[in-house]
């Protein structure tokens, strides 16, 4: 690697100096919305937003550090992950990290951002897919948080899924309904990031750990957007999704025994 000359350094350090101001004013809205000072009742999602503002930024510092240095700096993904971690952590507190479980199960849980509406929650469930996005285009090859991002991928999965008020679906998708744009962006989101989830956490298993706890959380993840499907009437989708079921679950008996 080339050294870095002392010109590159001391552009780079005032390129990224305003950022490092933003990220020291986002942790102070942090510790506000801990306190509540703003009255909302639905702090949890302004604080996942606070948080993927201060990953994005770390992002940011990254790809800077590799244009204008030609150098990756594993500290600023490092931080980068924490940050969504955290931002997921703090909706994980009321919407739980429950995969394939009924509504009934965390409904009670999530009363608690019955204020927020569908676009709202869709908006935070849009930002956590894009951050994760980014956070997994800023990753080299080699990164040791590739397949750890796997867990960054099931949690988001979750959470989003989770996000979505099941009770009011059928009201929320009517054409005439003003939720209908969101919830239907935000039912396409949770299948999405569902069986991408379920994806790689099979990926991982064959490509990385051979640990069957992977494979049986990728069948969970499956069972999961199955669910979805059938209380969303869509019948052919669940078909195909049992069969990928079917074929999986299998595969998993086979290599148990082999085990």
């Amino acid at each position: 690697m080339a050294k870095i000359s002392e010109a590159d350094r001391e552009l780079y350090i005032k390129r990224t100096a305003s950022y490092k101001i933003r990220i020291d004013m986002l942790l102070q809205e942090e510790k506000r919305l801990l306190e509540n000072e703003s009255g909302d009742p639905c702090s949890c999602i302004a604080l996942t937003d606070t948080m993927l503002n201060i990953s994005s930024y770390y992002i940011v510092f990254q790809k800077l550090s590799m244009a204008m240095l030609n150098a990756p700096n594993d500290s600023f993904i490092t931080e980068g992950r924490k940050y969504i971690a955290k931002g997921i952590s703090y909706l994980e507190a009321v919407t739980t990290n429950k995969v394939d479980a009924p509504f009934s199960d965390y409904e009670d849980k999530l009363a608690v951002i019955e204020a927020a509406d569908p676009t709202r929650r869709y908006l935070i469930a849009q930002k956590l897919g894009l951050t994760l996005d980014l956070f997994e285009q800023s990753l080299s090859e080699n990164s040791r948080w590739k397949w750890p991002c796997v867990e960054l991928t099931g949690k988001i999965a979750a959470v989003i899924k989770n996000l979505i008020d099941l009770k009011k679906i059928a009201v929320n998708t009517d054409l005439y309904s003003p939720w209908y744009e969101s919830t239907t962006q935000h039912l396409d989101i949770a299948k999405e990031m569902l069986m991408k989830a379920a994806d790689r956490y099979r990926l991982r298993y064959e490509v990385a750990t051979s640990q069957l706890d992977d494979f049986r959380i990728a069948i969970n993840f499956l069972y999961a957007l199955r669910r979805l499907h059938l209380l969303l009437g869509e019948a052919d989708e669940s078909e195909i999704v049992k069969k990928k079921i079917d074929n999986w679950s299998a595969k998993f008996e086979e290599n148990l025994k082999k085990a």
